[in-house]
C-alpha cells in the first residue's frame, strides 16, 4: 500500500534544509552536528509495508532531531508558500496522521515533535519563520481555545490550518525568527 501525499512538497522543502538547520542551531544553541535532518526527498511514494526508522519518525511528524547536552528530541517543519498559518494533517491517505498521533504520543509518553518550525518561502528564500510549541498547541485544541479550518486536497490528504494570530494569542509560539 502506498501513501497519497505528494512528495514534491517535500522535495521543495528539502532545498531549504541548510537554512532551517541554521535556525534550529540558533534557537537551541547547538552546533551543526547536533541538528539532524531525517527527511529524505523522494519523488515516489512511501512503501508503508516496509517502515524504516526515518519513515516512522516522519509519520509521527518529526523532520529533525536535535541533540542537546541534556536530551534529544524531535522537531517538525512546515514550509509554506502562501500565508503564515500552521497546518497539521488530519488524514494522510491511510495511516493515522499527526492530528491523532501527536496528542496520543503525548498522553502515552511516545515520540512526537517538541516544536514545529513553520517557514514561509518564496522560491528558495525564507521570508519568515516561527516555532510552535506542540504541548501548548495540543492543550489549546483539547480545551477548545483553538479551532482549525479543515481543507481536503486532491492527493487524498486532509489538513487543519491554524491562524498565526490565534497561535500567538494562545501562547503557542515560542520563537519568531528575525530573517
Amino acid at each position: 500500500m502506498s501513501q497519497s501525499f505528494q512528495q514534491s512538497r517535500k522535495e521543495a522543502a528539502f532545498g531549504l534544509k541548510d537554512h532551517i538547520a541554521d535556525l534550529l542551531q540558533e534557537f537551541y544553541s547547538v552546533d551543526a552536528r547536533q541538528v539532524i535532518n531525517v527527511e529524505q526527498p523522494d519523488s515516489g511514494r512511501y512503501n508503508t509495508e516496509k517502515l524504516a526508522t526515518l519513515t516512522t519518525l516522519d509519520f509521527n511528524g518529526i523532520d529533525w532531531l536535535v541533540d542537546t547536552a541534556e536530551t534529544c528530541f524531535g522537531v517538525g517543519e512546515r514550509i509554506r508558500t502562501g500565508d503564515r498559518d500552521f497546518s497539521l494533517r488530519v488524514h494522510n491517505g491511510h495511516r493515522k496522521s499527526e492530528h491523532t498521533r501527536i496528542p496520543k504520543a503525548r498522553l502515552l509518553g511516545g515520540i512526537y515533535p517538541r516544536h514545529y518550525l513553520v517557514a514561509r518561502r518564496k522560491g528558495q528564500e525564507l521570508q519568515s519563520a516561527y516555532l510552535v510549541d506542540m504541548d501548548e498547541f495540543t492543550d489549546a485544541i483539547a480545551d477548545g481555545r483553538l479551532d482549525g479550518r479543515r481543507v481536503s486536497f486532491d492527493d487524498g490528504t486532509t489538513t487543519d490550518f491554524y491562524d498565526y494570530r490565534d497561535l500567538a494569542f494562545y501562547d503557542c509560539i515560542v520563537e519568531v525568527f528575525d530573517l
